[in-house]
């Protein structure tokens, strides 16, 4: 990191693989000016006010890291993309950061990250350093839920129950737990995978 930061603002930098909202470098005793001269010259602009502090290929951990800070407070990295940081391969991998947020947010996307509003609660959240990721089951259902293929839904419960990933009852409390309409989407996976 830059000498020019105080110790506090590199403690975060290091802590965030070097992504900062604009506000923190602020707060961090970066002025207004450098930050205006920085971005799209040495720092990347990633997210709307969101940085990351150098030139080089941004990292799917960078990019999760900027989604969680541009979701703000109590967000979760979820579906999909925490099926895949959980090890759910059949999920999929791609550049996107799909992320949960609370009933009180509203669902937005820009550029690779896409906050989507819920309801239901996680009481298991999974805390990784910096990242958090909305615990296993729920986003193994999410993730099967909002997937248009049924042989890929079935895959990816199938495939958290093998991996030891998710036990059944898990993903089965998170299905009953969806809306009913999501909850029709992956009734036939829920038992391939108890099969």
């Amino acid at each position: 990191m830059s000498k020019e930061f105080s110790p506090e603002l590199t403690q975060l930098l290091r802590r965030q693989d070097g992504v900062a909202t604009r506000m923190q470098l602020l707060r961090g005793g970066v002025s207004v000016e450098a930050v205006r001269w920085n971005q799209g010259r040495v720092w990347q602009v990633v997210l709307p006010n969101v940085f990351v502090l150098s030139r080089e290929t941004v990292t799917q951990r960078q990019r999760q890291i900027a989604g969680l800070l541009w979701a703000g407070e109590g967000s979760v990295i979820g579906r999909a993309t925490g099926a895949a940081a959980h090890g759910v391969r059949s999920a999929g991998s791609s550049q996107r950061v799909e992320l949960l947020v609370g009933s009180t947010r509203t669902t937005r996307s820009v550029g690779f990250a896409h906050a989507r509003r819920t309801t239901i609660d996680d009481p298991h959240v999974v805390t990784r350093g910096i990242i958090r990721l909305s615990s296993a089951p729920r986003a193994i259902v999410d993730a099967a839920a909002e997937h248009a293929c049924p042989t890929t839904r079935t895959a990816i419960l199938v495939e958290g129950v093998q991996r030891g990933i998710a036990t059944v009852d898990a993903l089965a409390e998170n299905v009953f737990r969806l809306r009913a309409r999501d909850r029709v989407r992956v009734d036939a996976a829920l038992e391939a995978a108890a099969s």
